[in-house]
């Protein structure tokens, strides 16, 4: 008897480090995360507006409540950091495209303002950090032939 209440207090030590508080069992996982990037915008690379505008990086919240992005940031592996303004991501799998290049920002689409590309096509690395500077999520690819779209 005392054998068995050992290992059941070991598995509730164990899985009281996975679940988090009142989650019923809930895996835990981000709330905001990145969901897909666009690494390599279609056609030539000529920095046209359109052309920067169609690479990207997408962020959904999973979670149910909204989140304010304000000063979050994404940064590429070469550091180059784009920091969000006062946008809220609602809740249940909203997203919100950041575009390279330049344009109107809406609760959908907001814009690098870069006049070159950030993304590198034979691989890089994106880091998602809160506004403490905690990082929150990442999402890292190398260059498939004929692929410039991946899911993180």
């Amino acid at each position: 008897m005392r054998r068995l209440s050992a290992v059941l207090g070991v598995v509730a030590i164990v899985l009281g480090g996975l679940i988090a508080p009142g989650s019923a069992g809930a895996e835990v996982l981000p709330v905001v995360r990145f969901h897909s990037v666009q690494y390599d915008s279609p056609g030539a690379d000529n920095r046209s507006p359109d052309s920067l505008n169609q690479e990207w990086i997408s962020v959904v919240n999973t979670g149910v409540q909204p989140v304010n992005l304000r000063r979050w940031t994404v940064r590429d592996d070469a550091g180059k950091t784009f920091t969000f303004g006062g946008l809220t991501l609602r809740g249940n799998g909203a997203r919100v495209v950041l575009h390279t290049g330049k344009g109107r920002p809406s609760t959908t689409d907001v814009f690098w303002n870069s006049g070159n590309y950030v993304w590198n096509n034979t691989g890089d690395a994106a880091e998602l950090r809160d506004a403490s500077g905690r990082t929150v999520d990442s999402c890292s690819w190398t260059s498939k032939k004929g692929r410039s779209l991946v899911a993180c």
